[in-house]
């Protein structure tokens, strides 16, 4: 706030719809973000996420609804803005570099005109900590410096909003991770407003500080990535946001019955659908306990932890997540049991 004035959203939709032919790849999409930080937008591949980003890029025209950067409307209402005078930042999937240009020229490329260029590429080579690359080729650079040097040249002219259409999804897992990672860094650091694109829900929940899941084109929630795993609005978010069952329940005063067991949970009375993820059931030896009985059918091994198949004596098979040093053999009968929480119960429409 300046002289008792409030700035504008960095970015703000309203009403957008986007169509290919008579397809509505993104309908009656709103989205405000307000300042710095990163927003995913997640969901299945055609839900509408990357045609949404290209909109606000400017490499979409839309068929209605309206775009506004910083409180200058970029798109709608009349007005259109070509994609290189929105002041927007774009990282590419494949980091889309000039193969003939250096890093630094890379960087410079859309400084071109600039008194301060030299200065600015080499204040950005240094945030994003490949100053010792700048005299480098792009097919010298490793993946992950590549995707570096697309930051940075998405940085230098110091933009509204930077938009990263899955970035990551041409690494290998050991390095996405950490690259990952250093984009976060560098784009907190850089304290700008920074809209992810990505169909990976893991990716959405750890690297950014809000989340958008996408289907049919449309926002189906919006909220940090506790809300969205933890309170999903709809079934549909629930199953796309992390595994798990659904099961029938009947709730009472705010607690439910189920096969399960009890647990608290925030729900009308009546007949309702449990979401239970793996997370939430513990697994005990027959012997040790009492619980719904099951026999373990199949382990899959991630080190810190194990994801357990269990056949319940009803035919059901469920997930069970527990620490790596705490199971029992495939082949044992077991019991599980509802750890202690409140639950998310759904109406029977889901």
């Amino acid at each position: 706030m300046t002289g008792g004035t409030v700035a504008p959203p960095i970015l703000e939709i309203e009403g957008l719809e986007v169509s290919y032919g008579r397809v509505g790849a993104v309908r009656q999409v709103d989205l405000t973000i307000d300042g710095p930080g990163i927003t995913a937008l997640v969901g299945p591949s055609g839900c509408g996420k990357t045609t949404l980003l290209r909109a606000i890029a400017g490499f979409e025209v839309p068929a209605s609804g309206s775009v506004r950067i910083a409180g200058v409307t970029v798109a709608g209402n009349g007005s259109w803005v070509p994609p290189e005078s929105r002041r927007v930042g774009m990282v590419f999937q494949d980091g889309a570099l000039f193969p003939h240009l250096t890093v630094r020229d890379n960087v410079g490329y859309g400084l071109r005109g600039i008194p301060d260029a030299a200065e600015r590429v080499s204040d950005v080579l240094s945030r994003v900590g490949i100053a010792n690359l700048a005299g480098r080729y792009p097919d010298q650079l490793s993946g992950g410096q590549q995707q570096r040097v697309a930051l940075a040249r998405a940085l230098g002219p110091a933009p509204r909003l930077v938009l990263l259409d899955e970035p990551f999804v041409s690494l290998d897992a050991t390095l996405r991770g950490r690259v990952r990672d250093q984009a976060r860094q560098i784009l907190e650091a850089s304290a700008v407003c920074a809209v992810l694109v990505t169909h990976d829900q893991e990716e959405a929940l750890s690297f950014a500080d809000r989340v958008a899941v996408m289907t049919g084109g449309k926002i189906m929630q919006i909220g940090s990535p506790e809300e969205i795993y933890h309170r999903p609005v709809s079934v549909e978010v629930a199953r796309f946001i992390g595994d798990g069952h659904l099961m029938p329940c009947t709730v009472t005063s705010g607690r439910f019955s189920s096969e399960f067991g009890e647990a608290t949970c925030q729900a009308t009375d009546g007949p309702g659908l449990l979401f239970v993820r793996p997370e939430d059931l513990s697994v005990v030896r027959w012997s040790q306990g009492r619980g719904v009985p099951g026999t373990v059918v199949e382990r899959r091994f991630f080190g810190h932890d194990v994801l357990d198949s269990v056949v319940l004596a009803s035919g059901l098979r469920v997930e069970v997540r527990s620490l790596s040093s705490a199971t029992v053999p495939v082949g044992s009968p077991v019991r599980l049991t509802l750890k202690e929480r409140t639950y998310r119960v759904f109406s029977s429409s889901g």
